[in-house]
């Protein structure tokens, strides 16, 4: 998985994740955890069916853009998978 923000300053970060950290089980758990202490609540079943798809994609596919945001000030993200 890759992170990639990019500013209005010509500054730029990309973090690189194995997406196999992120797809997992465990990572449904803590994700589940957070959102709880923020009051979001998500049900574990459906996440870990989306985190299935997304394994399942990728294997066909290269990758794929999974979120792409452009701001006001002119910051760009983009996560692909």
């Amino acid at each position: 998985m890759k992170l990639q923000v990019i500013t209005d300053e010509e500054k730029q970060i990309d973090i690189n994740l194995p997406t196999i950290l992120l797809l997992n089980r465990v990572s449904v758990n803590i994700i589940c955890k957070i959102l709880k202490e923020h009051n979001v609540y998500a049900d574990k079943k459906n996440l870990i069916k989306i985190l299935k798809l997304c394994r399942k994609y990728k294997k066909k596919n290269s990758s794929f853009v999974l979120l792409e945001v452009d701001s006001a000030d002119g910051e760009h993200i983009e996560i692909t998978i």
